[in-house]
């Protein structure tokens, strides 16, 4: 009945499509709590969620506390919202598809022809209601089992113009340019393998 194209690949199971494809981490907007209402049994659990998907001060001050923080995902909402049991073929329908994590590459590829390394923290704190809120992609690559061999991970690379310059005699400053350090470890990799060679 959805006009929406699927959001991921049918048939599937709601394990699957939960655990791979929908982002059920992030705070949902407002417009699913508007439609996630109608399954609230308790009148006044459905007058919350209306208001706080209304444009009105009064709700956006209630979403502002209530949802974002306390950082409430999907989870947490139909954990403190026992009258709302909406059907999961509507929840998968409305909830957002889950996001590609970018991270900059902290390797050369002079260095390390046939593998990129990535530098990265690891998400992981507690929310004003005593949960603990995980990243999806830095806890996953934290528990990632190696099983005495390389462990593959599903990714792309993107050109990025982010690069050291073409003569290796020219000195640089490094300056993080929000990237954080990981792409210096790569450029710090690449000089020391270039001087190495002579260059």
């Amino acid at each position: 009945e959805s006009n929406k194209k699927h959001p991921f690949p049918c048939p599937t199971t709601y394990r699957t499509a939960l655990t791979h494809y929908l982002d059920i981490t992030h705070p949902p907007r407002t417009n699913v709590l508007y439609e996630l209402a109608q399954y609230a049994s308790d009148p006044k659990d459905q007058e919350n969620m209306r208001k706080m998907a209304s444009s009105s001060p009064e709700g956006k001050a209630l979403y502002q506390s209530w949802v974002l923080d306390s950082c409430r995902n999907i989870l947490a909402i139909l954990e403190d919202m026992p009258s709302l049991k909406p059907p999961i073929d509507h929840l998968c329908e409305l909830l957002p598809r889950l996001q590609a994590r970018y991270y900059s590459i902290a390797s050369s590829s002079k260095v390390h022809p046939n593998s990129i390394h990535i530098c990265a923290v690891v998400v992981e704190y507690e929310t004003k209601t005593g949960r603990v809120n995980k990243g999806v992609a830095t806890n996953w690559l934290k528990n990632k089992l190696v099983n005495g061999h390389k462990s593959t991970v599903p990714m792309y690379i993107r050109k990025s113009q982010f690069r050291l310059p073409f003569k290796a005699s020219n000195p640089v400053i490094m300056i993080g340019p929000g990237t954080g350090i990981a792409p210096f470890m790569g450029f710090i990799q690449e000089r020391g393998w270039l001087k190495q060679q002579g260059a």
